[in-house]
């Protein structure tokens, strides 16, 4: 019994010596967000041509919503009864981005090919912001699959007051579907994301926009964020590309 409790001590001074994760509190519309951001390095992406828009969060409204790494990238979730709309516009959804710095936390796996399961080998963070994307219609609606925002991806307004794709959305360069989750999002309901927060020694202007191949472009609130040298050669070449 001794020995039991010396175990258990040590096992209490090994956790507290520990870093302990940091909890933030929002109070936005209508419920409370709890973020989870995990100690370690935290590096800042200077540029990325996919978009990479990490759902943290899909569900009802909620006293208490928590975010911190994204939702699995496979799952079986039940097909929700009713009609499902997967091409919209701004009549049905809105889309708000919100500065507030956060981290988007990438698990990385190692297959075990003894019990053919995989478990997080690393977890890289990486500086982000969040993205809150709510139904506002009365239809049930199909956002893709994945733990990603599959039809999410970044402009920017150049010196000539015009709107410049940054990023391919991740539908263009999605692999093999077997196996991944399918996204609905019910009436009422919400999606919360995080996304890069690009590093930069000076500002610009962004707005994220929602569009399906085909279907109506659907954009976010304009919001101010960092840029760089990278970023403006990316417009200059877009710009002599038209």
């Amino acid at each position: 019994m001794q020995r039991i409790c010396l175990f258990l001590c040590f096992l209490f001074l090994l956790y507290c010596g520990q870093p302990m994760p940091e909890i933030r509190e929002y109070k936005l519309d209508g419920y409370t967000l709890r973020d989870t951001i995990l100690p370690g390095t935290v590096r800042f992406i200077p540029y990325d041509a996919f978009a990479r828009y990490g759902i943290c969060y899909i569900g009802g409204m909620q006293d208490m919503i928590s975010t911190g790494r994204p939702i699995g990238h496979f799952g079986n979730i039940p097909v929700p009864e009713g009609k499902c709309t997967r091409k919209f516009d701004s009549h049905y959804i809105t889309i708000e981005v919100d500065t507030s710095a956060t981290q988007l936390q990438f698990d990385h796996y190692k297959y075990d090919t003894i019990t053919q399961s995989r478990t997080v080998d690393s977890t890289s963070l990486f500086a982000a912001m969040r993205v809150t994307v709510k139904n506002i219609s009365d239809s049930l609606l199909y956002l893709g699959n994945s733990n990603t925002l599959e039809y999410m991806f970044l402009e920017i307004r150049n010196g000539g007051n015009e709107w410049i794709a940054l990023e391919n959305p991740s539908w263009r360069y999605a692999g093999c579907a077997t196996g991944v989750r399918d996204n609905y999002l019910r009436p009422g309901d919400i999606v919360i994301a995080k996304f890069p927060r690009y590093e930069g020694e000076y500002t610009a202007k962004y707005r994220l926009v929602w569009q399906r191949p085909g279907g109506a472009k659907i954009v976010s609130n304009e919001f101010v964020a960092p840029s760089n040298e990278l970023i403006s050669n990316i417009v200059d070449l877009k710009m002599s590309d038209r």
